[in-house]
């Protein structure tokens, strides 16, 4: 069966680029938390220090991150 992305994903992964400068292979939403999958040696990159990245993007969407 076939992945689709829908045009809410492709925003999500956008802007997840955008703001952290990490490339991320897909994103899912589960339970009201959006998920993002990174490459391994990219993920403290991601994270940033004392996690202040994922709070950033947090904040502009409005959802908690993992």
């Amino acid at each position: 069966m076939a992945k689709t992305i829908d045009l809410l994903f492709i925003q999500h992964i956008n802007l997840f680029e955008r703001v952290l400068g990490v490339r991320t292979k897909h994103c899912f939403i589960y339970n009201g938390i959006i998920f993002f999958v990174v490459e391994p040696g990219f993920l403290s990159r991601a994270i940033g220090e004392n996690g202040v990245n994922v709070r950033k993007l947090s904040d502009r969407l409005r959802k908690k991150i993992k």
